[in-house]
């Protein structure tokens, strides 16, 4: 219990994963370029997502968006010929993105590759194999959308509980699941059945949202007293514990074992409960 409590204390309020947001990459269809994207939200013809490196989300036409292609390693370790179509990773302030393009040359490891845009004119790129990856074609991503209301009273708890979503979200097989910024939905994205499955597992999280809440309050506020302990301890001042009348049993320790650790630590002097 005492590891769980502490294990829940690594997440506050300020040090939270960013929801669960699937990624996605997103076509410019004039230059056949692809950037990677977390989609965000769903509407009938059109997805939310923010790009890999923005702050800002934006709306964007749901057939620019397809799957991350998953690349196997005989893909990857494919021999590259004059003609062949494929996508060249480029890489600008740490942003990924994969541009199509066809083989004209191959040398001693390199690949000259050419790119048509959109004004018929013709770029080309000396590139190394392991920038390379074969052109997927675009297939759009199909997705669908459930909203899950949060109960008015407990939207404070799920807010706090925020950071267990992730998990929630795996286990429900979902693509994409995130609380809007005022607590009250949680949107879930993915298949029928997925959603269908969030739902049990997200009704479930409602009722223990509360519990969980103090939890994790409590934890922080432990975690915040052990900080304050230690560095009082590194001054070389005596420190005072006060702790719960359920929880002296487990501090103690069976016959005293836990107390008796602490006496044996560099610097302890004497442990009185």
């Amino acid at each position: 219990e005492i590891a769980d409590l502490f294990g829940a204390a690594a997440m506050t309020s300020t040090d939270q994963p960013p929801p669960f947001e699937g990624l996605v990459e997103v076509v410019e269809p004039a230059d056949k370029a692809y950037f990677q994207a977390h989609i965000m939200d769903v509407e009938a013809k059109k997805y939310l997502v923010r790009y890999v490196g923005e702050n800002e989300a934006c709306w964007v036409d749901a057939v620019r968006v397809r799957h991350v292609p998953k690349v196997s390693p005989e893909e990857q370790n494919r021999e590259w010929k004059e003609g062949d179509t494929a996508e060249v990773s480029f890489e600008e302030d740490g942003i990924q993105s994969w541009w199509e393009g066809r083989v004209s040359m191959a040398k001693g490891g390199f690949y000259v590759l050419s790119f048509p845009d959109a004004n018929d004119q013709t770029q080309t790129e000396v590139v190394e194999k392991d920038r390379l990856r074969p052109a997927y074609g675009h297939r759009p991503a199909k997705f669908d959308k459930k909203v899950f209301p949060v109960p008015r009273e407990i939207q404070p708890d799920v807010r706090i509980t925020e950071h267990l979503l992730p998990k929630m979200a795996r286990h429900a097989d979902l693509f994409a699941l995130r609380l809007t910024p005022d607590a009250r939905e949680l949107i879930g994205i993915g298949s029928p059945s997925a959603l269908d499955t969030a739902h049990v597992l997200i009704n479930m999280h409602f009722v223990k949202a509360p519990k969980l809440a103090k939890v994790v309050q409590r934890a922080n506020s432990l975690q915040i007293k052990m900080g304050d302990a230690d560095g009082a301890y590194r001054k070389g001042v005596p420190v005072v514990f006060q702790a719960d009348q359920g929880m002296i049993g487990l501090l103690i320790g069976p016959k005293g074992a836990n107390i008796k650790k602490v006496q044996a630590m560099p610097g302890v002097q004497r442990v009185d409960v």
